[in-house]
């Protein structure tokens, strides 16, 4: 893999994020022209949630496997690279020795950890960041500790997370007459907004920190 720089990642993840901003201020200056008509209001701010969960999932999926990616580009060996990331580079392995009843399998795979952790080490970004297409705050732990970032920032906002965002979305989603007063609709836009940016600076400063190191 061609090596990425610390600034292509930086310009990925601004991409990434610079789109569903623009979308997200979109929604919020549509739903005011609707103030006067509480159907046109009530119908736009429904069929807001989808995309504004959209972009919630979206984001933190993509930026988690830039990141991984990023990582993976460095040439790093397994030796090299944090337990978080050695034990998401070494599922696989583990995940054929849970499934395999033969001595052969075990032997194999603890050859490797106990003598081949110098060889470079292979990320499997594409396979292992998993939103479940649910992206709860017990989903979004799990990223979390996959990538290596503390999710302690989040701590605060996971019943928000549960109960406002993907309740609303799930709701909808599922053809309920679920009405979302407009209040209520700023304070999940506004929300979303701070929570891409919050996943964005924490996986920036793990790339430029080089959390992806071994201390």
């Amino acid at each position: 893999m061609k090596r990425i720089s610390i600034n292509k990642f930086s310009e990925l993840i601004d991409n990434d994020i610079s789109w569903r901003k623009k979308e997200l201020s979109f929604l919020k200056t549509t739903v005011e022209k609707y103030k006067d008509n509480q159907f046109k209001e009530k119908t736009f701010i429904r069929s807001s949630y989808p995309i504004i969960y959209a972009h919630w999932e979206g984001f933190i999926k993509n930026a988690s496997i830039y990141y991984l990616k990023y990582v993976a580009s460095q040439n790093l060996k397994y030796s090299d690279i944090s337990i978080e990331l050695l034990s998401l580079a070494l599922k696989s392995k583990l995940n054929e020795v849970v499934d395999s009843n033969r001595t052969q399998v075990f032997l194999k795979t603890t050859d490797f950890i106990l003598n081949k952790l110098d060889y470079r080490c292979k990320i499997p970004f594409d396979i292992f960041i998993d939103t479940e297409s649910n992206l709860n705050s017990s989903v979004l732990k799990n990223i979390t500790m996959n990538v290596g970032i503390v999710f302690s920032d989040f701590e605060t906002r996971a019943n928000w997370i549960d109960l406002s965002l993907l309740k609303n979305r799930n709701k909808i989603a599922h053809g309920e007459d679920y009405e979302i007063k407009y209040e209520y609709f700023l304070d999940d836009l506004e929300m979303t907004r701070d929570l891409l940016e919050l996943y964005r600076n924490l996986i920036e400063n793990a790339a430029c920190n080089k959390a992806y190191l071994r201390t």
